[in-house]
């Protein structure tokens, strides 16, 4: 799970906060249209960190499963576990839109479903492969996970249209608002990384510290 928390946090990336605090910031001097450019920019950098997290959780699957996992565990879970992280990072974009909005019941209620899908899904799929093996059970976990990340996202990308279609847009780009963006991200992207690569050194150096 500590791979699993890693690779959400790079595909993140301070992403959802950064949306929130930008639209939040439009919103207030009414530049609505500016807003809703920003929560786009915002689900295009999401798209990028999810697809490059995938890209490289996908590559160092043989490393984190020989060097992380000690060899406990192949590289299927860690395979699947690079399918839902786009679907993530948009979905976390637009939980911070929604929240920026004061609608932010509606993500919560998203969360609800994704959690009852997810208890529903592990059950059904633990329950075939119980019996497979550690790699089997890992494999249904991560993809119950999954699977409730897709409905997740469905049902914010509804509510994200829904709400969009309240504010009379016009077609624009703004330097200036993709760079601050851009640094809001990296700034907090920075801080989660190196705060999760710390909490996982210590875990290992406690497992080792056991071992021995």
């Amino acid at each position: 799970m500590s791979v699993y928390s890693f690779a959400i946090t790079f595909a993140t990336s301070g992403i959802s906060l950064a949306c929130t605090c930008i639209v939040s910031e439009e919103f207030a001097k009414n530049n609505f249209s500016k807003g809703i450019t920003a929560v786009k920019t915002c689900i295009f950098f999401a798209l990028i960190l999810g697809l490059s997290a995938s890209f490289l959780l996908f590559l160092l699957a043989p490393i984190i499963s020989s060097n992380w996992l000690n060899g406990n565990v192949s590289n299927i879970p860690i395979y699947s576990i690079s399918l839902g992280l786009p679907l993530i990072s948009i979905s976390a974009v637009i939980g911070g839109f929604l929240t920026s909005i004061g609608k932010s019941y509606k993500s919560a209620f998203a969360q609800c479903i994704e959690l009852a899908i997810k208890i529903f899904a592990t059950y059904f799929l633990v329950s075939f492969s119980i019996t497979k093996g550690i790699d089997a059970i890992c494999t249904s976990l991560i993809i119950g996970d999954v699977i409730s990340e897709l409905f997740s996202f469905l049902l914010n990308f509804i509510f994200y249209i829904i709400e969009k279609r309240k504010f009379k847009l016009s077609r624009s780009y703004n330097k200036e608002l993709n760079i601050k963006i851009f640094k809001i991200c990296l700034a907090i992207a920075v801080v989660l990384v190196i705060g999760a690569v710390s909490v996982n050194a210590l875990k290992n150096s406690s497992n080792y510290k056991r071992a021995v």
